[in-house]
């Protein structure tokens, strides 16, 4: 029990950071991998484009950009980059390379105050830029993608082989099917749309939302704060780590073994069969299995609660506070 008051002290400790870090808002945006940069000078800005560029690379960076970037992946080696921005009211994104990474930097450090309901951005010194305003990128990339997000605006993956994505937006991003791996790493308060993926390891801080389709193999999903990840079917083992109040649903699919720690009030609600659950809550934190389970094994520390429609095996239970498994109803 020494250990339930060990854990306890340290999530409550965690949760506090999440707040203090992520509690300011819906919208707001932070530059999160520059805390030490300094604000982009002020330029002139008027309409421009670049043309189609051939860069050599394994990863994109695109860095304090306000703009709608479309990301094709194709059989290729290389990325062809082309910007277009008609309206003017924003820099001219720059493209540099540097160590293997390929930046497209909108030039717009500490000037991203915040996203807008219509997917545009409010921008200091440059005033409020709608959607449509915004520049476009596109993008001809490898089928085995890396992309690291900051900034504002949207965000188009086509169909790849794999997606390892660092998303820091307050934007939205949209990916299509992935035959492997996804990856995805949600800071703030964006928002994302993913087709199906062979696996995905996900890991979500702050206010984010996090939606993937049929999951093939497993899922890997960490939430940090007041997140949320929603798998619409999963078919493997499930690992998953809660601290804060972040909700994690599976829609369908059929669980082999499932390992769930959560620390604080958030929620996992599993509406597939799992073989073996195993669960520790620390919290008032609750577990729900809408189908049948083979065997459980909970250790609870406070007022959470875990609920199986039905269990075939055996009940193993460890519970210190209010909490309790439940089985039925």
């Amino acid at each position: 029990m020494e250990r339930f008051v060990f854990v306890a002290a340290v999530t409550i400790a965690i949760i506090w950071g999440v707040v203090a870090v992520f509690g300011h808002g819906r919208f707001i945006h932070f530059d999160w991998g520059d805390a030490d940069a300094r604000m982009a000078p002020l330029v002139d800005v008027a309409p421009g484009s670049m043309a189609p560029q051939t860069f050599a690379g394994d990863e994109i960076e695109l860095k304090h950009l306000a703009a709608n970037v479309v990301i094709m992946p194709e059989d290729r080696t290389d990325y062809v980059i082309e910007i277009a921005n008609p309206a003017g009211r924003v820099p001219l994104p720059e493209v540099r390379v540097s160590g293997g990474q390929i930046t497209v930097d909108g030039r717009l450090s500490r000037r991203i105050h915040r996203c807008t309901d219509d997917g545009g951005a409010e921008l200091r010194d440059y005033g409020s830029v709608s959607a449509e305003e915004l520049p476009r990128v596109t993008i001809r990339a490898p089928r085995e993608v890396r992309i690291d997000r900051s900034g504002a605006g949207s965000l188009e993956v086509g169909p790849a082989q794999s997606l390892d994505l660092d998303f820091s937006s307050c934007g939205t991003a949209s990916l299509g099917d992935i035959a492997g791996e996804l990856s995805v790493d949600l800071a703030g308060s964006g928002r994302i749309n993913a087709g199906a993926a062979q696996t995905l390891n996900a890991d979500v801080a702050g206010s984010g939302e996090l939606a993937v389709g049929a999951v093939a193999q497993h899922a890997d999903v960490d939430i940090a704060g007041s997140g949320t990840v929603r798998i619409a079917s999963l078919n493997g083992d499930l690992s998953a780590d809660g601290a804060g109040s972040g909700n994690l649903s599976v829609l369908g699919g059929a669980i082999d073994e499932a390992n769930v720690d959560l620390a604080g009030s958030g929620d996992v609600d599993i509406a597939a069969p799992v073989r073996t659950l195993t669960v520790s809550i620390v919290g008032s934190g609750s577990l729900e299995v809408a189908a049948e389970v083979g065997s459980i094994d909970a250790d609870i520390a406070g007022s959470g609660n875990v609920r199986a429609r039905a269990v075939t095996g055996a009940i193993r239970k460890d519970i210190w506070g209010s909490g309790d498994v439940r089985v039925g109803g």
